[in-house]
């Protein structure tokens, strides 16, 4: 069941640390799937969304100087879940459904990567997904009805009175990738640009500031 990834480039105003309202821009994240299994029957889906990014080193002196490039891995660092229960739905397929965004800045200097795993899940997977989801993005006023409790399907075998959140399924999975190329990002800066021959040591040393590991092109990575 392979879906696809597409992005949009925005700019959208937003409140900064300061309290003013500044414009920002971002890249957004759809992706499109076939929610039908090969019986006709309805699938529920989930998608892991994480990132990388190619930083590339400037000149720290008027030397020679030979670029390294550094691949730096982005987590889901807002614990999104998206999801999406199939017995909610009679459409076939799911269009252009937004999984995912990023603050279009330096890190889409040169070549970006969304990284989605795709995975089909039972509905009964699905609900505790759902559940879990609805208690990590509360929303409303003190006034509103708090989520339920998020029913597993994991017991204590020694104390079967003791309540363990969890849930084990099995699931289909699919890896999607999709390269963002720097114009679909709004042809962003690098990070060094306004810095003279006097830089910070991030612009000259990326394994320094990133780790050594970074030095390592991912097997998947396309320049």
């Amino acid at each position: 069941r392979s879906g696809s990834l597409e992005v949009d480039y925005l700019v959208r105003p937003v409140l900064n640390s300061e309290k003013n309202i500044i414009d920002e821009d971002f890249v957004e994240l759809f992706v499109s799937s076939s929610i039908v299994n090969e019986k006709e029957e309805h699938v529920s889906l989930r998608w892991d969304v994480t990132g990388a990014f190619e930083y590339l080193e400037v000149a720290c002196s008027e030397g020679p100087f030979d670029a390294r490039s550094c691949y730096v891995s982005l987590l889901n660092h807002r614990n999104e879940i998206n999801l999406l229960i199939g017995s909610q739905t009679d459409a076939a397929e799911v269009k252009r459904l937004k999984i995912g965004e990023e603050r279009a800045d330096y890190r889409f200097f040169t070549v970006f990567y969304f990284n989605v795993v795709q995975r089909t899940l039972s509905e009964k997977a699905a609900i505790y997904w759902d559940q879990i989801a609805s208690g990590i993005s509360r929303e409303g006023t003190i006034f509103d009805v708090p989520p339920g409790k998020v029913n597993g399907n994991i017991r204590n075998l020694q104390d079967p009175d003791e309540e363990v959140l969890g849930y084990f399924y099995a699931s289909a999975m699919d890896t999607l990738r999709y390269r963002v190329t720097p114009g679909e990002a709004g042809l962003q800066a690098h990070q060094c640009r306004d810095f003279d021959l006097t830089r910070p040591s991030f612009c000259c040393n990326c394994a320094g500031t990133y780790g050594p590991e970074t030095l390592r092109k991912p097997h998947y990575w396309i320049e």
